[in-house]
């Protein structure tokens, strides 16, 4: 999924879905500072629209960031996301489902 800039349609991020399993997938997003100028109230709610629509295919969703990312952390708690007890290293592991399909 893209999110463009209201004002001059320029693309400001993208997230989408990678397969892991036939049960589980992870996530990815990637966004420029400009998300921050407009849009953020649509790009929730369109975010959890489609977060919910991959539940429905994959027991568990899955994501794993940078621990200071405090923006992409923010909006994976916003999702229902959690944080699992796996980190690695500056980065954590987020999940939303049964954690236990996918160890």
């Amino acid at each position: 999924q893209v999110v463009y800039l209201r004002k001059t349609k320029e693309p400001i991020a993208i997230f989408g879905l990678i397969p892991q399993s036939a049960t589980s997938a992870g996530i990815f997003f990637l966004s420029t500072e400009k998300l921050k100028q407009g849009n953020m109230i649509l790009f929730l709610k369109e975010s959890k629209k489609i977060v919910k629509a991959w539940e429905k295919e994959y027991k568990l969703l899955l994501d794993t960031t940078y621990k200071k990312n405090t923006s992409v952390i923010k909006w994976l708690k916003f999702m229902g996301f959690s944080p699992s007890k796996y980190e690695f290293g500056d980065f954590q592991m987020y999940y939303k489902g049964d954690i236990n399909e996918y160890w």
